[in-house]
């Protein structure tokens, strides 16, 4: 029988791997901040949701009885495989996406996907959820479905935040004269890209000069007014705290997230008394990468509701795949905290990085904030 031609890159092949792995093993452990499986902490599976199409909900539901994964639409059970079978298609899986490059095909797990009635490499996903799965709430004695984002470390680093227009925020070059937007604006760098040459903004360059003239960069306000809204949200001084944080990774080079926490913690810019605490940024920071993990869009009004109702599943690079689940939110915090930084996203496609004149005739200067997980 010839199967479909299902290609995919290391991350996307690694969402239908852990599909298969969750469905041979029926059990996810929880983890630390740091990665570490907790084995005290631990979440059994009952079934698995896949909208193959719009409308039309496919169940892998673990049948105990008979050690099996019943795959049922619409009502009828379609096939039934051994727990032992998905476990086998998983750690064949694993090994492909460790030894392939680029976009690929896996034969063997493609024709075992039309087995069990999955057509596609990845199912629709909607908001920030990549996964539906029915766990048994042990604090209530019901099931809950939840829904789950997946994030991979087989493959490149993914990011928590994407860059786009919306995630710009504006600066105020304080004592910048019209000399100095010049000169900003012509330090610039060349990338190649095949035989073609290209100049770009050199933002290392630039933040050298800004420094070294001591021009004051003052925060004037996000490029999106739904971003923020959405930060407001959070707390009135979040968009405030989130352009100390990308400030400093501009002239500082430091792109840690959380090394970018102590510095704020080191400085205080808000002026808050510490007399009794210092986790002010801290803790202020890991709520906001905790609800851009879960729910909110920059670009988009938020209502304060979050899509992932579960958590996060994370692909580990040894295969294993841990849990943090909404339950545990401290772990969870932590392990975004410990695990992103800050990236430099494409200044043409994204318009910042230039000293831009005002009608007022002072000069701005706009820079992204984009946050990518650390890879392995």
């Amino acid at each position: 029988m010839k199967t479909n031609k299902i290609t995919g890159n290391k991350g996307e092949w690694s969402e239908m791997y852990a599909f298969l792995k969750l469905l041979g093993e029926r059990r996810i452990y929880g983890a630390d901040g740091d990665l570490n499986i907790r084995y005290d902490v631990y979440y059994d599976l009952n079934k698995i949701i896949r909208e193959e199409t719009k409308g039309k909900e496919i169940e892998y539901v673990v049948n105990e009885d008979l050690k099996t994964i019943d795959v049922i639409a619409e009502g009828e059970v379609k096939v039934r495989f051994k727990f032992e079978r998905y476990a086998e298609e998983a750690e064949y899986l694993f090994g492909q996406i460790c030894s392939r490059k680029g976009s690929f095909t896996v034969e063997r797990t493609v024709e075992f996907m039309e087995k069990i009635c999955s057509t596609k490499l990845k199912a629709p996903s909607k908001d920030k959820i990549d996964i539906v799965v029915g766990i048994p709430d042990k604090k209530t004695g019901m099931d809950s479905t939840l829904g789950f984002s997946i994030k991979s470390n087989l493959g490149h680093p993914p990011t928590l935040l994407n860059a786009s227009t919306a995630t710009n925020f504006i600066f105020k070059l304080n004592g910048a004269t019209d000399e100095d937007a010049s000169n900003i604006n012509s330090i610039v760098a060349l990338r190649s890209k095949g035989e073609e040459t290209k100049e770009h903004p050199d933002l290392k360059g630039r933040a050298e000069y800004i420094l070294k003239k001591g021009i004051e960069m003052e925060f004037i306000d996000t490029q999106s007014k739904e971003f923020r809204s959405n930060l407001t949200i959070l707390d009135s001084l979040m968009p405030e705290i989130l352009a100390e944080t990308l400030k400093d990774f501009f002239l500082t080079g430091e792109n840690s997230v959380e090394k970018l926490a102590v510095k704020l913690t080191d400085t205080n810019p808000i002026g808050y008394d510490m007399t009794g605490s210092n986790i002010f940024y801290r803790q202020k920071i890991k709520k906001f990468l905790s609800e851009i993990a879960t729910g909110m869009v920059p670009g988009t009004y938020w209502s304060g509701r979050k899509d992932a109702t579960g958590g996060y599943f994370v692909v580990k690079e040894t295969g294993e795949i841990v849990c943090y689940h909404l339950y545990n939110l401290d772990d969870f915090e932590e392990y975004l905290l410990k695990n992103t930084y800050l990236d430099k996203p494409s200044t043409g496609r994204h318009g910042y990085g230039i000293a831009e004149k005002a009608p007022d005739g002072k000069y701005t200067f706009k820079l992204n904030l984009q946050i990518r997980f650390k890879g392995s």
